[in-house]
């Protein structure tokens, strides 16, 4: 019987994560221990060693200041923070319309360091596109990632990629943790696999979660996009 795994490595995107949950519904705010015990049961990790969040981050925000200590703390991720006003691109050097903050540079540096130290089991929690081409070459080298995110969020690019990958085995989630499939988790090696987001949405936002109109509810979650 296989066990749970902890060579699996999380890397997150928080800026994107959580604009993107802003979008998909306003009202809630994402459980991020839920998020991450809904992600090792899908993946099969017992923790996820390492788990990093990147964030731009204002010091005058209490709120997030408590948020970051709770991810370090209780959940033991390591946070990447990196001020505002260096984490906001502006065109042309100007400070007027700032593009949107993402965090794909550090995610893919991150991708293939953890690669060549022989950690090739990862699982990236981003819309940025691209990222894919790092992800691929793991894949083609033999490691296992997993992309996560609200598919409903994801541009079209990654909806071509993603309808493209060959058919997904199904394992039982429920059981991966205390029983995990060694077929199903052998199945996994050498492929890029997605997590949709939205699919989860009883886990990570809790129940009695009201529809969104841009949520998984709406018919506009990544199944349902030509």
């Amino acid at each position: 019987m296989a066990q749970p795994r902890s060579d699996i490595s999380l890397l997150v995107d928080g800026s994107a994560l959580y604009l993107a949950s802003r979008q998909v519904d306003a009202a809630r705010t994402l459980d991020y221990r839920a998020l991450e015990n809904s992600l090792r049961q899908r993946v099969g990790a017992r923790t996820f060693e390492p788990a990093v969040l990147w964030t731009s981050f204002d010091a005058t925000n209490e709120g997030q200041a408590k948020f970051l200590e709770f991810i370090e703390r209780e959940l033991r991720w390591t946070v990447d923070a990196v001020p505002v006003q260096d984490a906001v691109a502006h065109p042309k050097g100007t400070a007027t319309e700032p593009t949107s903050i993402r965090f794909g540079e550090r995610i893919a540096y991150a991708i293939g360091r953890l690669a060549a130290s022989g950690n090739s089991s990862i699982v990236v929690v981003s819309d940025q596109y691209s990222l894919s081409a790092p992800m691929i070459d793991v894949v083609k080298r033999g490691g296992q990632v997993w992309l996560s995110f609200f598919g409903s969020q994801l541009e079209v690019r990654y909806h071509r990629l993603i309808r493209s990958l060959p058919p997904d085995p199904k394992p039982d989630y429920s059981r991966l943790l205390s029983q995990p499939d060694a077929a199903s988790l052998e199945q996994q090696k050498g492929r890029l696999r997605f997590i949709d987001l939205d699919d989860m949405a009883s886990e990570i936002w809790g129940s009695g979660r009201r529809a969104s109109p841009n949520g998984p509810d709406s018919g506009r979650g990544f199944a349902r996009i030509p």
